[in-house]
Order: structure tokens, then C-alpha cells, then sequence
């Protein structure tokens, strides 16, 4: 067998043993107690002539280690099925071994075992030494009504180099979802203290290589009105032409510039800001997000005066000419967690609805917030925020937590955000996803 092929069920997921690339999709977390049960089916007609035994394991932090196995040659059955497992997260490895105990093809991933309900798992086994051939695991359990926020356990996904350019970490993710190629541009601190964009691929939004490993859009010249630093704000596309709405400052105050291109690599800026900043509430007017809604564009973007942030919005027919909506701001700090402001909105526009992400703004930036509106200027916020701090973050990777980027992408949410790990004193980016 060559290429992997994968197979969908309506009630099973389906994990194949082959050559190509590991995939590990995280499922839905249940806040409910209980007990799941998790089946794995193996197809012995495709088994590879260098598999003679399967086994499965699963480890969770604070229980005992699962453990299953299947002798293919001796075994009547083609199932491994493990009772009574602890609803949440676990970690799923599986070795298949040839007759003299030799792992011959392995893989792991995290895996959700919830109450009452059916979900999908996809994992892609790499093939250790031999020949290609595959196996077919259908992995069945039951299903459950609440779905939560779980942090990436490959995080984080983007680091630094270590170069000049981005010496002090990388940050402020925005990711543009083309087909199934996701692409994104971010802010790289250079050692100066000074931000550039640099721009990465990835064609499954976990695993990235840099597109460029020079940054694709500089800050500008001395004088200029973003001679200090730039930062992406958000990427669209329209009619074959890449709109990158970006926060640009002097190092005093900070207004939205654009500048397009048609590669997304090689861009060119508008000589001046198309939002400036003004006296009142948005003393700085930072491009966060830009979704078109039919013939309107709208901008989300972030004010600050003096230290507090709100969330302002701004409308155009053409994407260049902007007006300023006369009842900014549209979201402001009211929550004692929101600390000095609400800031960094990223929108989605999802079931006739509108979605923002925000963050904080208190010193320590630990936590991010959900709102939803009909119209784009009336919002509510969501009664359970927080809905994502830093203490949720895998293993508590990160001690701070900031500027969100949500986007849907199939039947799942993802947050990708800036995040800070004490212990590799780096900032980097990471993800949050949200299953349904």
C-alpha cells in the first residue's frame, strides 16, 4: 500500500498505519464525571507482512498507564478495547512490532474520552523501518454535551530563531485560512527592541516553516509615521490582491497603515496611515481584525488613552477610505479580570453571528474573553469569562498570554496567541482550539 488512505464513519475515526506525516487532531473536552470506553478495530486483511503484534497505551498525569495488545497471528479477535477510562484528556501511543518485538511502526497522540458522545480521532502512525503498509484502527467512544478550550500540547508552534531579527521572541499571530493551506504573519522583536512581520506556512495550522527568513514588511525609515515598528493587524484577500492592515508606531502613538500584495511576501505600504489616531479615546489606533460582510468592511481595532484600552470599530465600501463608528467605543473594560482595558479583538463571523476574542489589558495579560453580536457594534459579553487564562496553558508553559487570533476551520475554533515560557525566556506562539 502506498500513500495513506483515510477513510471517515459517521460514528468512528479512523487511524492509519503509512508513510506520510504524523496528524494528531485533539477532540472535545467533558466537564461531566463519568466513565468512557474506548475500541480499537484492526483490519488483520491489510496488515503488513512486518506486524505481528499491536499494542496501545494510555497515560494521563495522576493514573495508571493503560495498556492493551493484539497478536495478530495468534488472536482471534482484531480488537483492543479498554473499559471504564476516566473522562478527559489521555495520551494514546501505538507501537506495532514485528515477530521478533521490534517496533516497526508507532505513533501518539492526545486523545478525549468523554461521556455519551461519538467523536474523531486521526492519527497516522510513521513506519519505523520496512516497508509501507497500513493498518486500519477504528477508534469508537461515547459522546457529551459540553465542549472546552484545550491548549495545544505541542505548544508552542513558532519560535524564535535566535537571529538579530527576532532575538526577543515572536508575536501577535494572525492567520489567514486559504482551502487548507494556512498561512501567517506575525511580529518578530529584534534585538533593538524594534518589530518587523515575518510570515510563515503550514499546511494543517500545527506544524510551520518560515516562508521567509527575512521579515516580509519593515518598519519604516527615520521620521516616518512607522519608523519605530510595525506589527500585522489582519491579512484578506480580495480579488487576488493580499490587504494587510497593520499597526504602525512612531514610538509614540500607534495608527493603522495598509499595504497589499499579490504573494503575500513582497508588500508595498501606503504612504500614510488610512485610520489615525485622534485626541480622545483612541489617542492610538491599532488595526486588530478586518472582516467583509457583503459590501462593508469592518475594522476592529484598539484604542488606548493614557493606560486604559477599549475596542473601537470603523467601517469602508473599499477598504482604504474608513469612518470612525460615532458610538466607539463598542467594547470596553466593566470586569474586575479585565484589569485596564479590553484590547487585541480578532472577529470570525460565524451562524449570522459575530465572534470576538479578546484579551486583557492589566499588566500581567492572563486571560482572554468572548463576545458575541448580531450587527458588529452591540456586543455581549460571554458570562463564563474568562474563558482561557494562562493557568490552562499545557503543563503551564507560559506565564503570560496575549494578543488572540480566532479562526474556524472545519468543525473546530483556533486561537493562536502570543504566549511567554519563563523557563526558555522566550515569547513565542502557540494555539487554542475549541472542537464541536
Amino acid at each position: 500500500m502506498g500513500k495513506t488512505l483515510l477513510l471517515f464513519c459517521l460514528l468512528t475515526a479512523i487511524l492509519i498505519i503509512g508513510g506520510c506525516s504524523k496528524d494528531n487532531v485533539v477532540g472535545p473536552v467533558s466537564t461531566q464525571d463519568g466513565d468512557g470506553k474506548m475500541l480499537l478495530k484492526i483490519d488483520k486483511t491489510n496488515t503488513p507482512k512486518n506486524v505481528a503484534t499491536v499494542t496501545a497505551y494510555l497515560a494521563r498525569t495522576n493514573y495508571d498507564t493503560l495498556k492493551g495488545s493484539l497478536n495478530l497471528e495468534s488472536d482471534t479477535s482484531a480488537d483492543i478495547t479498554f473499559q471504564n477510562i476516566s473522562v478527559g484528556t489521555w495520551h494514546l501511543k501505538i507501537d506495532a512490532k514485528d515477530q521478533l518485538g521490534s517496533v516497526t511502526y508507532t505513533g501518539e497522540t492526545d486523545v478525549i474520552i468523554v461521556e455519551s458522545m461519538t467523536t474523531q480521532v486521526s492519527l497516522t502512525l510513521q513506519p519505523v523501518s520496512g516497508s509501507v503498509g497500513g493498518i486500519y484502527i477504528l477508534v469508537n467512544w461515547g459522546s457529551a454535551t459540553a465542549y472546552t478550550w484545550t491548549d495545544y500540547s505541542g505548544n508552542p508552534i513558532l519560535s524564535t530563531t535566535n537571529s538579530a531579527s527576532d532575538a526577543y521572541g515572536v508575536v501577535s499571530p494572525m492567520v489567514l485560512i486559504e482551502g487548507n493551506t494556512f498561512k501567517m504573519w506575525y511580529e518578530d522583536v529584534g534585538a533593538s527592541g524594534t518589530g518587523d512581520v515575518g510570515y510563515a506556512v503550514s499546511s494543517d495550522g500545527l506544524s510551520w516553516t518560515r516562508a521567509s527568513t527575512q521579515p516580509v514588511l519593515t518598519h519604516g525609515a527615520s521620521g516616518a509615521w512607522d519608523s519605530y515598528a510595525v506589527g500585522p493587524g489582519t491579512v484578506i484577500k480580495i480579488d487576488g490582491v493580499y490587504m494587510m492592515y497593520y499597526d504602525g508606531t512612531d514610538g509614540t502613538h500607534s495608527q493603522t497603515g495598509l499595504a497589499t500584495s499579490t504573494d503575500g511576501i513582497n508588500w508595498t505600504k501606503r504612504a500614510n496611515p488610512v485610520l489615525y489616531a485622534s485626541n480622545g479615546w483612541d489617542a492610538t489606533a491599532g488595526a486588530q481584525d478586518v472582516i467583509k460582510i457583503g459590501n462593508t468592511y469592518y475594522m476592529f481595532y484598539v484604542g488606548k488613552q493614557y493606560s486604559a484600552y477599549a475596542i473601537g470599530l470603523a467601517t469602508s465600501t473599499d477598504g482604504i477610505n474608513w469612518t470612525k463608528y460615532s458610538g466607539n467605543p463598542i467594547l470596553s473594560a466593566d470586569k474586575p479580570w479585565e484589569g485596564s482595558g479590553v484590547y487585541v479583538p480578532t472577529v470570525i463571523y460565524d451562524n449570522n453571528q459575530y465572534i470576538m476574542v479578546f484579551a486583557n489589558a492589566n499588566d500581567a495579560n492572563t486571560a482572554f474573553g468572548m463576545a458575541t453580536s448580531a450587527d458588529g457594534i452591540h456586543w455581549t459579553k460571554d458570562g463564563s469569562n474568562p474563558f482561557f487564562t494562562y493557568k490552562n496553558t499545557y503543563n503551564q508553559w507560559a506565564n503570560y498570554i496575549q494578543c488572540p487570533c480566532i479562526r474556524k476551520y472545519n468543525n473546530e475554533w483556533r486561537v493562536y496567541y502570543s504566549g511567554y515560557n519563563p523557563v526558555l525566556n522566550q515569547r513565542t506562539i502557540a494555539l487554542l482550539r475549541k472542537i464541536f
